[in-house]
């Protein structure tokens, strides 16, 4: 490559240019006769030709007064006759980079012109290089940017995520996040553009938040509680020496209040969050207490407690005639029990069960329980420091139901045949081929995750899930979910960890989801992947304090696979609804669902080098006042958006998007 220098600029001197212009003039003047002279003039004036950045090519022309004259060109060549390169008006003469010295002579009849010849000089703008920076990489420390060469006759500008940046002193980059770099070389009317793209990532989070700027969650703005009305659900007659769990609604016209209140009580120091109008406590209280009170501002609750030291009930370690557990019984489970096939146990209303560290509930057969918000039947283990193992369902038909209880300190196993798929943790509910009905119902303060189905139904309408590794693994099987809240996953604390907490995941599954709220989550609100396809269908729903995704959806190979989300909220996350690694048979459909004030609101891309292939279309939704784009199409893999992949109908952003310029963009 040939490249600029000031002594092959400046060659071209005031009386050089003064004799072409001259010579020009004097070629297109016709005499008496209107007849052109046939000498030979170039039309390119300048002896050096810069190209653009589009093109590898320049075309040199030559004046042309009458087109019955014939001019004949060679180049870097012998001095030209009729036996030479005839020159077409049409195409010109076409170079590529180089020096070449062009020699042109006309012919009209019996008339030959002189030989006129001329040297010309193709370039380009030379790359603008930057010191010890590599395209397309990743950093983790940070990145500075500076001109590798500068020529003096060579102006620069530099853009940086659309900030005007120099580039010609050592400019340092340290935050998180992608960064597009555009880099603008100009010389005189010549110009030329080199991109570059990097990420620098977070020394703590690394690779699952690629390009992202780190985010952790705003914290909630905590309400001064008024007329509403404070519903405490608790076991009234309990036991004594183990955890009381207590679930407080914050309700106004018989509908949760959506704000945020904190409370304190008479037992211990602990602060309990209520968020969106919900939020429990587990307290440990002796028989020395009749009462626990409460309280929020001004107001205090006083609840009467009766506890007890129990004659403890114990239950068979096979049971194999069906039985009812009479109300407020209490029972001891300190083996592992089976409930045969065809078996029924049927809970009545205030029953106490203590299970012993580690222990499981093995049902074959049908577990019924019949609980009120009045009388829950409570499950929780009997060390108020530890953990109960779970129920489990591996007889296919088996079948649980339950209404009115709350479920304390299941998940103890991490090892051996009763760890699950992400989460790596027992399930409160592990089920292969069997079913799961549970309403109006309190898991609360779980080290595990609560759902492990395979190939199985499940139904949860009323439920709330509150502090656990995961709200669970959904797998080949179908869930219908209503109603409910999930949040805080593994607590409500606000440090970055990554351990798969997500609110649900649903595998290789269909769903139904309405009503229902996922919040305060480490990882994402309802993550849905994995090999295989399912049909998603999330309705009325709010996704909220995520640090990763409100909804990460992704698929693999070629499998069919759909999500409907409809009427939908996502704030406060990470990244409201993301398209990642997928199927090129993979739809997402987000109909009138709003994104405000995430990290990122929408997005197409993968943090990992994983084939984008599937298709997002958003229609009559806004995203609007979210913190770093509003939208983002990136793919990892290839370091581009596919614009095309992702689409908007009728669609309102606060944020202007290049690749996407018929938004509707508000202030």
């Amino acid at each position: 490559m040939v490249y600029i220098n000031n002594c092959i600029k400046y060659q071209i001197t005031f009386c050089f240019i003064l004799t072409c212009l001259v010579i020009f003039l004097s070629a297109c003047k016709k005499d008496d006769d209107n007849i052109c002279t046939i000498d030979p003039v170039f039309k390119t004036e300048d002896s050096i030709i810069v190209l653009g950045q589009n093109t590898d090519k320049a075309k040199i022309e030559l004046v042309i007064c009458d087109y019955n004259i014939e001019f004949y060109y060679t180049i870097n060549g012998e001095n030209p006759d009729i036996n030479s390169d005839l020159y077409n008006p049409d195409s010109g003469i076409v170079l590529g980079i180089g020096d070449y010295l062009i020699k042109a002579k006309g012919f009209l009849n019996d008339t030959e012109s002189d030989i006129v010849e001329k040297r010309y000089i193709i370039s380009v703008l030379p790359l603008a290089e930057l010191e010890n920076f590599y395209n397309h990489r990743n950093y983790y420390s940070p990145v500075v940017l500076k001109l590798k060469n500068t020529d003096n006759i060579i102006t620069y500008e530099a853009v940086l995520n659309d900030s005007n940046i120099t580039l010609t002193e050592p400019y340092s980059v340290s935050e998180e996040g992608f960064y597009y770099l555009e880099i603008t070389s100009k010389l005189d009317t010549y110009i030329r553009k080199d991109n570059y793209e990097f990420v620098i990532l977070d020394e703590e989070r690394g690779e699952p938040e690629w390009g992202l700027k780190a985010w952790t969650p705003q914290s909630f703005t905590v309400s001064t509680i008024g007329n509403e009305e404070v519903e405490i659900i608790y076991p009234e007659k309990y036991v004594a020496n183990i955890n009381m769990p207590f679930i407080l609604k914050i309700t106004e016209n018989n509908e949760l209040k959506s704000a945020y209140y904190t409370f304190s009580n008479s037992v211990n120091s602990s602060v309990l969050n209520l968020k969106r109008g919900i939020g429990s406590i587990n307290l440990l209280s002796d028989n020395s207490i009749n009462s626990v009170s409460f309280y929020i501002n001004n107001r205090t609750i006083n609840l009467p407690v009766e506890l007890e030291e129990p004659a403890w009930m114990y239950m068979d370690e096979i049971i194999d005639s069906s039985i009812v557990i009479n109300q407020n019984s209490r029972i001891y489970i300190n083996k592992n029990i089976t409930i045969t096939k065809g078996v029924s146990v049927q809970v009545e209303g205030g029953a106490i069960f203590a299970v012993a560290e580690g222990i499981n509930i093995i049902n074959n057969g049908s577990l019924i329980i019949n609980g009120t918000d009045e009388i829950p039947v409570v499950f929780t283990c009997i060390n108020p420091d530890s953990f109960w193992g779970g129920i489990i369902c591996n007889e296919s038909g088996s079948e649980i139901t339950v209404n009115g209880a709350i479920f304390c300190q299941s998940g103890y196993h991490n090892t051996g045949d009763y760890v699950y798929g992400h989460a790596q943790r027992q399930a409160l509910f592990y089920m292969e081929n069997s079913t799961l009905e549970i309403m109006n119902s309190y898991i609360i303060d779980n080290i595990g995750q609560i759902f492990y189905p395979v190939n199985s139904n499940l139904n949860i309408d009323n439920v709330l899930i509150q502090r656990a590794k995961t709200g669970g693994q959904i797998n080949h099987s179908y869930i219908s979910v209503k109603n409910s809240v999930f949040t805080d996953f593994p607590d409500d604390s606000y440090n970055y960890i990554d351990e798969d907490n997500d609110a649900l995941y649903v595998n290789a599954s269909d769903a139904d989801i309405q009503n229902s709220v996922f919040m305060y989550a480490r990882d994402d609100g309802i993550d849905s992947g994995g090999d295989l396809g399912g049909t998603i269908n999330i309705s009325n729903c709010r996704f909220e304090a995520i640090f990763h995704e409100g909804m990460a959806l992704s698929s693999r190979n070629s499998v069919q696979k759909e999500h409907n989300i409809m009427n939908c909220t996502f704030t406060n996350c990470g990244q409201g609804a993301e398209l990642g690694f997928s199927s090129p048979n993979h739809i997402v459909n987000i109909d009138s669902c709003h994104f405000n004030y995430n990290n990122i609101g929408i997005r197409y891309g993968d943090n990992y080098n994983s084939q984008v292939e599937g298709k997002m279309i958003v229609r009559d939704s806004y995203i609007v006042n979210n913190f770093d784009k509003d939208v983002w199409n990136m793919v990892r893999l290839i370091w581009q958006p596919k614009i095309d992949r992702l689409s908007f109908i009728n669609t309102v952003v606060s944020m202007p998007v290049k690749e996407y310029p018929d938004l509707i963009v508000i202030n």
